[in-house]
Order: structure tokens, then C-alpha cells, then sequence
């Protein structure tokens, strides 16, 4: 019997619960505040201090048998701004510092140099928070040297998640194009699921370095010329999404698998766009389903190249879907649905995975699950010209676990995929698969990737929980390594001390250059005032970077906003500087109030409203154990007073006795080890392990650019952990 039906039979139901299953809510605070503690029952028992704990997550090297590749494993930690080549016993041959958090997977050119994507900062969030964000991308020599440090962002774009090199030397960047919710109405998406947010559909941008820090924009894609609806037809894009799976419905909404069409037919006697009647659907949308509002529409992972095909495989994590589009196109042919090598301009020429997106199946018929790293497995390896995708599993019919699925693709000698009208796009499923004996003990609920090796054995990186292993064809594992790079480094440039405007939340807002004078004004009053108010070691903390989840790391300041909450209490300013601060903030907004628009100020109001984490990404801050009411993160945050931490603390003697009444051995046991697992890898990102690694590389012994090169090992990272970059590395970005 699991927990949750002994507690369906306890009174104090409701507190149990949520501390069982979701560490505490605002409920319970008001419970702290407002209420005291019942009196345990005399029956009850305490709780056993001396109950073995479950022994700690060996970190580093753990396998490393005959069988492997020999060779080196390129990783960047999340936690890490440096980048880290590995020999086979987990020590350190090279490090490269960046200055700044990676964006999200550094790699290797044959001629020794490191190409590292890598973070913007606090620029990025209006886009929203969460890792992946980039607009960075640096290249360093074998020596540590930047040759090229190159910036690609701008208020209505920027690069994120994933980038390759093609054999000409350019570089393709996935990318967020930003539109207003305004535009992504008129062009067919529901309103209800666009609310007052932006919406960012992906594409993809081609660079040609031209010098240190320059680049020029020499080819485009974007998904926003390829889509369909049969939402609206007074909208733009309005058509059969079932006669056109070679574009995207806007409307797409994984957890909403009944056609829109249904609902507008049923009041509407009028013809479809192609002029055939109307046909009745199998039924109207669910009712009391609101559909999520979620500007990352597609949400692109990864991206790949074939160049014997000239095309482009991306990885979409909200689709849970592969799509291929051909590179054999001018800019201006990949804008419409014609042209090009293939014919089909930049409209889909494949995908795969989930059949309900574009109407040719059921649920039944899905086959991926929120998918990372679709690549082709480059020439010269076994499997070569095969898809190769890390398959997350989160949401599998039979539970969540992880697979790493190799698919022959029905590609004719032309390029062109093979399918029958009206059903799904072929393979029926993987030519070979990789899951654990026990299907449970593999999962990584984001992130992730795998590599196909000479050797024909598969690197896997199981990316939620830092864990990287090789196996055989046959599944044998004969190398495994778990990152022990620690979550304590500052993610991305500091920002700058009571900014209220960020350049390119300036840019966004059209900030006029009127309006730019009297911001530098007023942003002139906030330095001096600063200057008077803060301490120098307050200064000093102030200009440094900050750690993820540590003080501070909270919601990012909106415009106008001269120091968050949260940032007051990592400066730990006192009540007295805390009051001045709330009387300059009442200046400000009172100034800054008048020299907006409101248009201004109605974008201020929802463009930069805070948001969670995009799905699939990892929540900010610490989580309470199951079983405790708030973490110590959560009652600093929360400012409880003294006597708030001893009511917290008599409800939790209380609720750890009754715990202990309540369970059975088999489910205390079960409680305890999720209560010492390590952060990084418990509950539902996966089987515990280390820090999070986007991926890993291996590169052969033989690779080209080893040669000559001196591979002297050092300590393993586990033994020397690096030092995060300084406040003056990661400000100048290395």
C-alpha cells in the first residue's frame, strides 16, 4: 500500500499530504502565523534518531573497464563556468574558463580549440527565466587563448539551448523570435492560449565569423513562416492541419489531443478554407481544460547536420517531435513553401515522434517523450547516417523512464521522405534501444544526450542527474562517471548595482532618447544615493556575481526597480537602510511613472511579470524533504520571526510523530532515503546522482586535435574542485 492510502485514512489529511508530496505551501505559513499545535497524542511514538542513513552518492570516476573507448570526456557543468576535459580515470587533462555559465554544451574542433556557447546574463530574462538561455559564443585555443568571442541577441531574439558547426565553418544557432501577443493572435493562436504574454516560436540563424568579436547573419529559417491553424478562419494561417503535417499548428497543446476545428464548426455551417464541407470532428474540446499559456511554443533542444543531405534535424521538446527542413534553400526560399533543393521552400520535409501534432494518430501512436539531442550519427562511425535522440520518457503510458532510441529514417535516394497519406511518417520505431534492466534505474527527466563511438559502444549522458556511462551494443555498462562540480557558481555577468534599466529592456520597451536622458538622470540620483546608503562590504557584494539559488538568485529586477527583495537580503541591509531603501523606491516609481508611455507601462506590467521556469527545467532555490514542512532556504526567504520558528518547530515534531504511527517500515525506509538523497538527482529528475550536465563528448585517443598536444593528467575534479570565476573574470566575460 503506498503512503497516500494510509493517509486517505488519517485525520490531518490535508498537512500530511502536502508535506508528503509537495514540502510545505502558503497554507502552512498561514498556519505557522495563525494557529498553534495540537497536543501529540500520548500514543504516539517519537521518531528514531539512530536510523541508518542511506550511504552518500559516490561521485567521479565508478567504472572504468577494458571495453571502453579509450579516450577523453569533454564536460561544462551547469554549476561550472569552465569547461573540463576528462581522461578515462576521471582526471583533469585541460580546463577551459569562459567567465560565464555554458549555453548549454561546449565541443571540440579538430584543430584543438574549444567552441563554448555560453550565457548573457541578466540580459536574457526578458525572455523568461530558466538554464538554456544563451546569445554568447566563444572560442578558445587549446592554450586557453579567446580568438573569438562573438554576441547574437537582440530585444526580439536570442540564441538558446544548442548550436553546430557546419563544414563551411559557419555556425547554426537555434533561436527564440520574439512576437507580441498582439501578432501571435493575428496570425491564428488561440487567445486563451497566449493570455497578455509575448510568444516565442523558434528558428534557426546561420554566422559566418568575420572577426574577434563579429559575425554576419548569412542564412534564416523561422518556424513562424510555417504555420497552420483551423482555429479562426478571419486569421492569417487558416487551413486544414490534417492535409499540411509540412507545417506547425499554432495551436498545438500536447495535453489537448481534440481538434480545434470541432468547436468552430459546430456554430459555423461554413466551408473550410479548401472549400469542401465542413466535417464534424469526433467531438468538442474538453470542457474545464484551460490550455496552458507558455510563450517557449516549440522549445528546440538540439539541433544537427547531414551534409550529404543538406538538412537539418531539430530536437522539440514541446511537440516531442524530430523535424527536418532542408538547408538547400536561400534565405528568402526557406521564408516560403517553395524552392530550394527538396522543392519545399522551409516548410517540414519530415517528423516524427508524436503523429497527433499534425493529426495522423492517436496517443497510442506516440513515440517520443519530451526528447533531447536528435542528431545524425556522423559518417565513418557504425550506424552512420542513423537518428540517434536521448528519449526522456517523463510521460510514458508505462511510467517514466529513459531511453536512448537509434531510427532508420525513410529517406529515399532523392532526400525526400517516404509516408502514406494520412498516416504517420515511418520508422514504426527504433532500429535499437538502450534502457535499463530495470527500466526505472535509467531516467533523466530533462536535459541529456548520447554518442555513437567507433568502438560501435554509446555514450550516454543522463543529464538531470550528472551521470555519464558507455555501454556495449548488448547494453553492458563498462565506463560510468557522476559530476561532482557543486552548484555554487554565479550564473552569468553580476548586475549592475540598482539598475533600473537594462539596455536591452530598454530597446524593448522603445525607449526614445528623451526618455533615455531622463532615465540616465534619474538612474544618476539612484548611484549617488546608493553611494551614501551602502556599507563598502555591501558595495562590494553588490557588484558580484551571484550563485544559482543561493541569496539573492530570486526573480530578476523589472524596469524601474531599484534592488528586489532578495537582494536587499543577500546585502543584508539593516531596518533603517531597508526603510530609506523603500522611500527611494516610492521616488522612483513616482519619476519613472511619468516619463513612461502607457503602452510602456502595460508591457512593463506583463512582458516582465516574473514567471516559473519553462517545463522540463529545473526549479530555482531548494526544496523542502519530503516530510518537512519548509526548508531552511524557504524560512530565511519567508523572514519568520522567532516565534514563528518555534511554532514551525513544534508542528514538526508533531508531524514527524505522527509520521511515525503512520507509515509502515517499508515506507518510513522509503521516506528516509528520499530525505538524504543529494540534490541533483532525487525524485522526479531521476535515480540519485551528481550536479546537471546538458552532455558529454568523447573523443578518441586518435582525435586530430590531440596531436601533439601534451595530455598530462591532473587531480580529479572531485579532489580539486575549480574556483568560479572572480566578479572581474566574469564581468569582462574571460
Amino acid at each position: 500500500m503506498s503512503p497516500g492510502n494510509n493517509l486517505m485514512k488519517s485525520r490531518g489529511i490535508p498537512i500530511l499530504q502536502r508535506v508528503l508530496w509537495a514540502g510545505g505551501t502558503a497554507a502552512l505559513l498561514l498556519a505557522v502565523g495563525a494557529s498553534g499545535t495540537a497536543a501529540p497524542r500520548q500514543d504516539q511514538k517519537a521518531a528514531k534518531p539512530d536510523q541508518a542513513k542511506p550511504a552518500p552518492v559516490k561521485l567521479g570516476l565508478l567504472i572504468n573497464e577494458p571495453k571502453a573507448l579509450k579516450g577523453y570526456t569533454l564536460i561544462s557543468p551547469f554549476d561550472s563556468t569552465a569547461s573540463f576535459l576528462l581522461d578515462m580515470e576521471g582526471r583533469v587533462v585541460r580546463s577551459w574558463e569562459a567567465g560565464c555559465p555554458p549555453a548549454l554544451s561546449a565541443f571540440l574542433l579538430e584543430n584543438g580549440h574549444l567552441v563554448r556557447p555560453g550565457s548573457i546574463g541578466d540580459d536574457a530574462s526578458v525572455f523568461g527565466p530558466g538554464p538554456g538561455t544563451g546569445g554568447r559564443i566563444q572560442e578558445f585555443t587549446w592554450d586557453g587563448d579567446l580568438v573569438w568571442d562573438f554576441r547574437f541577441y537582440n530585444p526580439k531574439q536570442l540564441p538558446h539551448h544548442d548550436i553546430t558547426r557546419l563544414p563551411n565553418g559557419n555556425f547554426l544557432l537555434v533561436v527564440w523570435d520574439r512576437k507580441t501577443a498582439e501578432e501571435a493572435i493575428a496570425a491564428g493562436r488561440r487567445p486563451e492560449m497566449t493570455g497578455d504574454r509575448h510568444f516565442m516560436p523558434d528558428s534557426l540563424v546561420e554566422i559566418h565569423p568575420t572577426g574577434k568579436t563579429t559575425g554576419e547573419v548569412v542564412w534564416e529559417w523561422h518556424l513562424w513562416d510555417h504555420l497552420i491553424q483551423d482555429a479562426d478562419p478571419t486569421k492569417a494561417n487558416f487551413g486544414d492541419v490534417a492535409a499540411h503535417p509540412e507545417r506547425v499548428d499554432i495551436n498545438f497543446w500536447e495535453d489537448e489531443n481534440i481538434s480545434v476545428t470541432a468547436a468552430w464548426q459546430g456554430d459555423n455551417p461554413a466551408k473550410k478554407a479548401d472549400g469542401q464541407p465542413a466535417k464534424k470532428a469526433d467531438g468538442p474540446p474538453a470542457k474545464n481544460q484551460k490550455p496552458r499559456i507558455d510563450p517557449d511554443f516549440t522549445h528546440f533542444n538540439g539541433i544537427s547536420y547531414n551534409p550529404d543531405l543538406d538538412q537539418i534535424a531539430m530536437s522539440v521538446w514541446s511537440f516531442s517531435e524530430v523535424w527536418i527542413i532542408d538547408h538547400g534553400t536561400t534565405t528568402a526560399e526557406a521564408a516560403s513553401h517553395s524552392g530550394g533543393r527538396r522543392g519545399r521552400g522551409g516548410d517540414l520535409l519530415y517528423r516524427w515522434g508524436n503523429p497527433v501534432a499534425y493529426r495522423a494518430g492517436t496517443r497510442a501512436d506516440r513515440r517520443l517523450f519530451n526528447q533531447h539531442n536528435t542528431h545524425w550519427i556522423p559518417a565513418g562511425l557504425p550506424g552512420a547516417g542513423h537518428l540517434m535522440l536521448f528519449n526522456n520518457g517523463g510521460k510514458r503510458p508505462d511510467g517514466p523512464y529513459s531511453s536512448v532510441d537509434e531510427l532508420i529514417l525513410p529517406v529515399n535516394s532523392e532526400g525526400r521522405y517516404d509516408r502514406t497519406a494520412g498516416k504517420p511518417f515511418g520508422p514504426d520505431g527504433p532500429y535499437w534501444r538502450y534502457t535499463a534492466p530495470k527500466k526505472s534505474d535509467f531516467f533523466s527527466s530533462f536535459i541529456s544526450g548520447a554518442q555513437r563511438l567507433p568502438n560501435r559502444n554509446t555514450l550516454i549522458c543522463s543529464g538531470a542527474n550528472g551521470t555519464i556511462f558507455e555501454v556495449t551494443p548488448d547494453n553492458q555498462i563498462v565506463w560510468k562517471y557522476i559530476n561532482p562540480i557543486k552548484g555554487d557558481t554565479p550564473m552569468g555577468p553580476p548586475r549592475r548595482p540598482g539598475q533600473i534599466l537594462t539596455p536591452i529592456a530598454g530597446e524593448l520597451l522603445g525607449i526614445s532618447a528623451d526618455q533615455r536622458k531622463q532615465i540616465d538622470e534619474v538612474q544618476g540620483d539612484i548611484d549617488a544615493h546608493l553611494d551614501r546608503l551602502l556599507s563598502a562590504e555591501q558595495k562590494k557584494q553588490a557588484a558580484a556575481p551571484r550563485a544559482p539559488g543561493g541569496p539573492g538568485s530570486g526573480p530578476e529586477n523589472r524596469p524601474g526597480q531599484v534592488f528586489s527583495l532578495a537582494e536587499q537580503d543577500r546585502l543584508k541591509l539593516t531596518d533603517d537602510q531597508k526603510k530609506d531603501m523603500l522611500a527611494l523606491q516610492k521616488s522612483v516609481d513616482g519619476r519613472f511613472d511619468r516619463l513612461l508611455t502607457p503602452s510602456q507601462k502595460k508591457q512593463i506590467s506583463t512582458v516582465f511579470a516574473q514567471h516559473g521556469p519553462p517545463p522540463g527545467a529545473p526549479g530555482g532555490g531548494e526544496a523542502p524533504q519530503p516530510g518537512k514542512l519548509f526548508s531552511s532556504s524557504q524560512q530565511d526567504a519567508l523572514k519568520l520571526s522567532a516565534e514563528q520558528k518555534a511554532r514551525l518547530e513544534a508542528m514538526q515534531k508533531e508531524i514527524d510523530a505522527r509520521l511515525e504511527t503512520l507509515l509502515t517500515e517499508d515506507q518510513k525506509k522509503q521516506l528516509q532515503a528520499m530525505q538524504h538523497r543529494p540534490p541533483g538527482g532525487p525524485g522526479p529528475n531521476g535515480p540519485p546522482g551528481g550536479r546537471p550536465l546538458f552532455r558529454a563528448y568523447r573523443y578518441a585517443t586518435s582525435f586530430p586535435g590531440f596531436a601533439g598536444r601534451e595530455m598530462k593528467p591532473g587531480k580529479p575534479l572531485e579532489e580539486s574542485p575549480p574556483k568560479a570565476a572572480d566578479a572581474k573574470v566574469a564581468a569582462k566575460g574571460g
